[in-house]
């Protein structure tokens, strides 16, 4: 799928697990660095094999993070790619995919710091988890965005 980010163009390359279920949560599983969306491949079993589409709880995209693996872009070798133009890519991949009313980010290492930053920057995702014990929040818990009431998914 492709998704705009900051004037360029991403093909992002992702899985997912789609449920039938109209209540169905979507959440997007980020992976770290080094890392790649096979992480999540045992998880995806897991939920297959518990659940059916009917009765799935949960939309599940599991994207490779931009600039790393399957997911490119055209000036990759020629314009840095920052953490916000990476969750933006990312968020407009959730967007695309019909979840423009709210979805969930959890993510690992890198994924942990683009989990904050989706969080931080678009009010399509809803709220985060991190597995990483860094953050993006200063000693003071105002955070990269501007303060508590912006970090929806920490406050």
């Amino acid at each position: 799928m492709t998704a705009p980010s900051d004037g360029q163009l991403f093909t992002l390359h992702f899985t997912a697990l789609f449920s039938l279920s109209h209540s169905a949560i979507p959440i997007t599983l980020l992976h770290g660095w080094p890392g790649s969306w096979l992480e999540f491949a045992p998880v995806l079993d897991l939920l297959a094999e518990k659940y059916t589409p009917s009765t799935l709880p949960y939309h599940v995209i599991v994207p490779s993070i931009p600039d790393y693996g399957l997911s490119t872009r055209a000036d990759e070798d020629t314009k840095e790619l920052t953490m916000e133009g990476a969750a933006e890519a990312l968020n407009g991949l959730m967007v695309a995919l019909g979840f423009e009313g709210g979805y969930v980010a959890q993510g690992g290492d890198v994924g942990s710091f683009l989990a904050q930053t989706m969080c931080g920057l678009f009010g399509e995702c809803k709220a985060f988890h991190c597995e990483c014990t860094l953050s993006a929040l200063g000693g003071g818990g105002e955070g990269l965005y501007g303060g508590k009431g912006n970090m929806r998914g920490l406050c």
